[in-house]
């Protein structure tokens, strides 16, 4: 048994039921377990977030995990992990490009919650993700579609207003 399953008081049967609800979740997760302030062992990757990743089946670390993180990203994902570890934040919630196993870019909202151990420091983070990158696509076809005369395809009444605003806005004299 494990120490979480200890702590937790989980019955066998439950803790069964934990196990396949984490590896079977519709969103991606991963646990890293911590001592002394430093990863040990290899993170926890559920199924989800594997596929979502193009991660290999077996151990993951956190490098694999960077990598498939976009590069101008990385320190985004590095404050975020530095402030849960230090426990400057206990949640902390952020998007960040990702390569996706096609290769083509996405976008991935991450939430990283971490839990202390008796000692009071950090003893694991645990992270989700939800691959948000249709969803940006459907807000920008929706803000085209808002903005442009379907007719012409040009710009429609309210987006003259927001540009004659904007325009208005910046020759005005001390801006």
């Amino acid at each position: 048994t494990s120490r979480l399953h200890q702590s937790l008081s989980l019955t066998h049967g439950e803790h069964e039921e934990m196990r396949i609800a984490f590896h079977e979740a519709p969103m991606g997760i991963a646990i890293l377990h911590l001592v002394n302030r430093r990863v040990v062992g290899a993170c926890r990757v559920n199924r989800h977030l594997r596929t979502t990743l193009g991660l290999p089946e077996g151990e993951i670390t956190t490098r694999d995990i960077s990598a498939v993180i976009a590069p101008e990203n990385l320190r985004k994902h590095d404050q975020v992990f530095s402030d849960t570890l230090t426990r400057q934040c206990t949640h902390a919630q952020y998007q960040t490009g990702f390569r996706r196993p096609d290769g083509t870019p996405g976008q991935l909202a991450i939430h990283a919650s971490s839990s202390g151990s008796a000692q009071g420091g950090v003893e694991r983070i645990l992270y989700y993700a939800i691959d948000v990158t249709e969803q940006h696509a459907s807000v920008r076809e929706l803000e085209r579609l808002a903005l442009t005369d379907p007719v012409t395809n040009l710009a429609n009444r309210i987006r003259m207003d927001m540009m004659l605003k904007s325009s208005l806005a910046q020759a005005r004299p001390g801006r």
